[in-house]
């Protein structure tokens, strides 16, 4: 069985329990990392340190389908993903990268769409 859920070849989403390979390069220095695979539930797990996030907010984020396999959608106000990772991740005063992939459906609150508060 492959590693990944394929919708077509260049396209591409780990599965449900996938893990980190932390021989290769890119995985120097990471700190967290949610997949947002699971599809289902109120919870996306962290494969790197088990800081797993829990869905909340007034209107919790929802399990869609998407074009790599299923997704969460946010309502642009009150839908969150709350996590304990900021101890870890923003530790040190070194740079840090965030990587996200996103569908914008909108400008978000008062028309400056933001990803992470």
């Amino acid at each position: 069985m492959s590693r990944f859920a394929r919708k077509n070849s260049n396209r591409i989403k780990p599965i449900v329990g996938s893990t980190v390979n932390w021989g290769h390069p890119i995985t120097k220095g990471l700190k967290a990392c949610w997949l947002y695979n699971e599809g289902a539930g109120g919870t996306v797990k962290d494969i790197v340190r088990y800081n797993n996030g829990t869905l909340g907010g007034t209107t919790p984020p929802s399990w869609v389908a998407t074009s790599y396999s299923k997704g969460l959608s946010f309502d642009a106000t009150t839908s969150v993903v709350t996590c304990t990772a900021s101890d870890i991740i923003f530790q040190d005063d070194k740079p840090l990268s965030i990587f996200a992939i996103i569908y914008p459906k909108g400008n978000g609150e008062n028309g400056g769409g933001r990803i992470i508060a």
